[in-house]
Formats: structure tokens, sequence, C-alpha cells
């Protein structure tokens, strides 16, 4: 299809009343109101198509929010609902109606609307305050023509789904032209914020256009979509980008791609967690967004979020791992002696080379020679028996039996009582008057180690011999 060049006739209704501003009346003869569906035309006649009960329209569309800001948030480049959203249902013919204050502004053609009804919500309106009507009809010419439309209060038109126009608030921009070349679809979207609803529209040529009384000057500049996105350059935030129409935040990202539409300092969400990147201290993890203390743990998994030193607490005592001497025993968060063990249950915190008194005694087990005996902690003589217990703590513990210079060769034993031999021949020496009265208590002690079944008679012989040797 040839380039088209389409201007509209806005005039964006904010009320359901105003000031009334008419052009001069055109003949009766001019007004071709109804237009044959599906006609073939090999030529095209002098017709003017104006709105009417031909004309198709679908049943409202509530919006999903009802913004007070809607003369700048709605009246985009773009409508909420394009001419083939699938939310439009109920096809019918418009309804004609009288009354509308501004039916005879701008332009002359019936007002008409979705539904038999000029009030936007109330009774006899299917719709609520805020609506999407939809209007649409078949044209025909070849040649420069000439659109206009009124519509309370904002909308878009397109030949054949190509956007021509938007109405917003300049209501400067009232005419448009469109070259024709056969037979198209014109189609008008209406958003109505409220008060009374509908709108008007009268498509003629351009000759016609000049002998009703319009202004050549009044025609705008043709829309001119570079990127063929439906969206006219003049409109477009991206003229050359096809996915992208609009920016409503001015930071350069098309609402499409724009994770935040709304927001000037985001555009991307890495992690889906509903998070700009930009404000997101963990942009790829969507468990986290913030690290309060800044010590790279997020704060939904930092045990201590405002401790950057502690993020982890293993054991759950309370005391972060770090700082945390046995981070994996919720019993134990401090050695002070660096011994290895907490210092609740080391006996000796402060001592390094113990933590255990098995026995209670007050002495380490480390240094406690009987740990497991309250009784008993140092063994002088290593003889196995404690010095509190041992009769002789200092013990003889030569291998053999020896008296004087005499080795009797007969092994030194260890006595229950911790005495060996050698121990008990030396205390009989040491107390004895003279030497036949040690020689006599040598001989006894020996007698009853054999008694005893310790030593043999030999060995006792061999005793015996050497004390009465010894001087």
């Amino acid at each position: 299809m040839k380039k088209l060049h389409i201007v509209l006739a806005a005039a964006l209704a904010l009320t359901a009343c105003g000031e009334s501003i008419t052009e001069p009346p055109i003949s009766e003869d001019a007004l071709e109101t109804t237009i044959p569906s599906g006609a073939a035309h090999t030529a095209f006649p002098e017709v003017i198509f104006l709105s009417g009960v031909t004309v198709r329209t679908w049943n409202p569309i509530t919006p999903p929010t009802q913004p007070g800001d809607w003369p700048t948030s709605i009246c985009t480049s773009i409508p909420l609902f394009g001419p083939n959203d699938p939310a439009w249902t109920g096809e019918h013919n418009s309804f004609v109606l009288s009354g509308h204050p501004w039916t005879n502004d701008f332009f002359l053609a019936p007002w008409i609307n979705s539904w038999n009804n000029l009030a936007s919500s109330g009774s006899g309106s299917p719709a609520p305050s805020h609506n999407w009507t939809k209007y649409q009809t078949p044209v025909f010419g070849s040649g420069d023509y000439v659109v206009q439309l009124l519509a309370d209060n904002c909308s878009w038109i397109y030949i054949d789904g190509a956007l021509l126009g938007v109405q917003d608030t300049d209501l400067t921009k009232n005419t448009y032209p469109v070259e024709l070349d056969g037979t198209h679809t014109l189609t008008f979207v209406i958003f109505d914020g409220g008060g009374a609803a509908g709108g008007k529209f009268r498509l003629e040529s351009s000759t016609s256009y000049v002998a009703n009384g319009g202004d050549p000057g009044d025609i705008q500049p043709a829309l001119v979509d570079t990127d063929d996105d439906g969206a006219p350059d003049v409109l477009d935030a991206f003229p050359t980008d096809p996915t992208e129409t609009t920016d409503s935040d001015g930071d350069g990202r098309g609402n499409n791609s724009d994770a935040f539409p709304n927001d000037p300092n985001e555009q991307d969400d890495s992690d889906g967690d509903g998070v700009g990147d930009n404000a997101d201290a963990f942009p790829n993890d969507p468990l986290e967004t913030v690290d309060t203390d800044g010590d790279g743990h997020g704060d939904n998994g930092d045990v201590f979020p405002n401790d950057p030193l502690e993020w982890a607490d293993s054991d759950g005592d309370g005391v972060g791992d770090n700082a945390d001497a046995f981070p994996n025993d919720p019993l134990e968060t401090v050695d002070t002696d660096g011994d290895g063990h907490g210092d609740n249950g080391d006996v000796f915190p402060n001592d390094p080379l113990e933590w255990a008194d098995s026995d209670g005694d007050g002495v380490g087990d480390n240094a406690d020679a009987f740990p497991n005996d309250p009784s008993e902690t140092v063994d002088t003589d290593g003889d196995g028996h404690g010095d509190n217990g041992d009769v002789f703590p200092n013990s003889i513990l030569d291998a053999t039996v020896a008296i004087g210079g005499c080795d009797s060769g007969v092994a030194n034993q260890l006595m229950p009582n911790g005495a060996t031999f050698a121990d008990m021949i030396a205390e009989a020496q040491a107390s004895a008057r003279n030497h036949g009265a040690f020689v006599r208590s040598v001989s006894q002690m020996a007698n009853d180690w054999k008694k005893d079944g310790l030593i043999s008679g030999r060995d006792k012989g061999a005793i015996t011999s050497c004390a009465a040797r010894s001087k």
C-alpha cells in the first residue's frame, strides 16, 4: 500500500461540558452517513464518510485501574487496548445519540457511542467511570483525504491497523491528511475518563474539506513510523526500535524490556527477586538483596547482619564462627589458654598443660601420677605407689638385692606396701643395734619371703650370706 498521510481532528474532553465551537454548516447533499459494507468500487465517487449507526462497535472494556492522571498516563502513543486486542467482544452497531454538548463542535457528524446512553457510568450504562471503546468502518477513495475526530476523552485513529494519529491534550492538532488508494478499514479507539462518553468522525476528500470551510493551514504534518511498530516517530521514544515505543521513567530503556518501567534508577532484575540490579547487593541471587554490614553475605542468610566480622553461627551458640574457638560445639566458644579445650569444660582454663581433674584432687590429670585416685598425686620413686601411701616413697629400685658391696643376685622385688627387698634390708640395717642383730633380722626377713614363695632357699642363702659379710 502507498505511504499513508493521516491527520486526526482531536479534541480532548476532560469534562462532559465546555464552550461550544462550531464550523460553518455544510449542505445536506454533502452528508453521506451510510456506506454499503463490502461493496465493490471500481471508481470512487465523492463521498463523505461520517460516524453513524452503520459503524461497527464493541462492548466497552473496563481498565484494570482508573488513575487520576489519565490525561498523561493513558493518553500516550500506544493505547492500553489496541485495535486488534483479543479483549474486544460483542460486536454490534453503534448508537447515534443527541444531547452531547460537543455534537456540533469543530465539524458536523453524528455523535455515536457503544451503548445507547451518553453517561460514562450510572443508570443505563454498562461501563464504569473509565472505559475503552472501539469503532470500525470500511472507507474507500483515491487521492488526498482529510479525517477529523472528536472524542470524549482521548483516542487513537488507524487505517488498516496502522496508527495515524493520537488525540491528546493539544487541541490545536485537530486535522490530519490521509492518502487513500482503494478500500480500507478505518478504526477508532476511545478512552473515556468519566462524565459523558462517545465521539464522532468525518472523512472527506481534501477538495470537499476546503469547500466545506476547512482551513488547509490546520492540517498537521503526516505521521511517520520509521520502525513500523505502530507508533509514529513523534510519539515513539525509540523511533528506530520496533520492539519499543515508550520510556515512562525516562531512563533510556523502553518499557517492554525495562523490568521497572516507572523507576528511572532501575532497568533489570537479573535474579527476579523484585529488586532492581542497581539497588540489589546480590543481583544474581534471588534470596538476597541487602548486605547491611558489607561483609559480602546477604542479610537474609547472615546470622549477624550488622556485624561485618561475622555471618555464620554453625553451632547456634550465639557466637559467630570467626570469633568462636569451637564453631561446631554449642557448649564452647573460648579457649583462654589455647590448649584445645574450651573454657566451659576446661577445669584449668588458664593452664595450657591441664584441662581435666578426673579424681577432683586439684591436680590436673597430666601432672597427676594417679589421675583417678583423689588420695594420691605423686610417685616420687616411680614404683607405682603414690607418695602418700608409699612406706618408702624413695625406694631403692636396684634390679637385685645388694648389701654393702655384696650383690646377692636375687631380684629386688616390690612389696604391696611400696617397699622393695632392698628398702626393708636398709631399714633393718639402720635400726639394728649391732651387726649380729642386723644379720639375724635379714635372715628372718629372707626366711619369711621364702615361706611366702617369693624367693627360693638358694636366694635366702645368698641374701643372708651378703648380710653376714657386710660391715
